[in-house]
């Protein structure tokens, strides 16, 4: 987003589900509603190379 700025460019990468941690935070009300969830994760940037160097 800001180019080379703040630590460079870094490559696209995804989050998956399976990756994440869920915490049920609040209960639901029996019916359709089933509560709120929290969602943690860890992910490293990685830097992307630069070509032509």
């Amino acid at each position: 987003m800001d180019g080379e700025a703040n630590g460079g460019e870094f490559v696209s990468d995804t989050v998956r589900w399976s990756d994440m941690e869920e915490v049920k935070v609040k209960g639901g009300d029996g019916r359709w509603y089933e509560g709120e969830y929290e969602y943690t994760f860890e992910k490293r940037l990685r830097e992307k190379e630069k070509s032509g160097e």
